[in-house]
């Protein structure tokens, strides 16, 4: 159902950009989202386990 003044593509990746933060904060502690906030990629702030378990999901 359309909403009034939005345009559903937008509406649709703010929605999808909100859900992979929610994500983001569910995932890393309070210092790992310090680092990503401050710069740093999630290369650097993730343990390679961690890494290769989001790998696997997203192949799934």
């Amino acid at each position: 159902m359309p909403v009034p003044g939005y345009d559903l593509d937008d509406l649709d990746e703010s929605l999808r950009e909100r859900l992979a933060q929610k994500a983001l904060h569910d995932m890393l502690d309070d210092e790992e989202l310090a680092r990503l906030e401050a710069g740093e990629g999630l290369t650097d702030v993730l343990e390679p386990e961690e890494i290769s378990e989001l790998l696997e999901m997203e192949a799934s």
